[in-house]
């Protein structure tokens, strides 16, 4: 699994420093901590089953003009759910772990001196679709272990498909260089459990990150 993180992470970081002489190009670093859950077409969220986990990723854009841009990258995320194992001895509690590889396409839109904020500080908002490849898959009990279930079966299924949205503010330092922090929200839009064909992926992350 960290080997295919790392191939990915350096194959876009060779991209950006060969592409970094054109002032319309920028790539940069992010690290966050991410909530997510597996529920059911429609639902948008729901508190009950949420892991905890954390993303870090790189990624690279081209500015079209002042206020737009598109970007992409990739991104390990770790998501999943916790829900309740239920037979005759009892009640028990289970971790479900689903790590990706995220390939986001975005379509940014910022703005500066019209946001009202100091000259040195920007919002901004992106939307757009992502991929993603599943790169290590677990289930465990994390409360008791009843006497008929020695091992669980994963039913997840890779790949995964969806869309994300969200908004961020940054802050120009030294060079041009910017820090940022942003908020997001993926929506899973493929099946991702072959004995729940209904769920879907959804995860909220938060994320810091250093804009080059």
């Amino acid at each position: 699994m960290k080997s295919r993180i790392f191939l990915a992470i350096t194959a876009i970081l060779v991209f950006a420093a060969a592409s970094e002489a054109d002032g319309q190009l920028y790539y940069g670093i992010r690290a966050g901590g991410t909530l997510s859950t597996q529920s059911e077409t429609g639902i948008l969220w729901t508190n009950d089953g949420l892991r905890q986990g954390f993303n870090l990723g790189v990624f690279g854009g081209y500015r079209l003009n002042e206020h737009f841009s598109v970007q992409t990258g990739a991104k390990f995320e770790e998501k999943g759910m916790r829900y309740n194992y239920i037979n005759n001895e009892g009640t028990f509690r289970v971790l479900r772990k689903n790590d990706y590889i995220n390939i986001p396409f975005l379509l940014k839109g910022t703005l500066g001196e019209k946001s009202g904020l100091p000259e040195s500080w920007s919002i901004y908002g992106f939307a757009g679709p992502y991929a993603a490849v599943q790169v290590y898959e677990k289930e465990k009990f994390i409360s008791g272990h009843p006497q008929d279930a020695t091992n669980l079966t994963d039913s997840s299924k890779s790949p995964d498909f969806g869309a994300v949205a969200g908004a961020g503010i940054s802050k120009k330092i030294r060079n041009g260089h910017e820090i940022f922090f942003e908020l997001s929200y993926e929506m899973g839009l493929v099946k991702i459990d072959s004995n729940n064909p209904d769920y879907r992926n959804k995860a909220s992350e938060a994320s810091f990150g250093f804009r080059f």
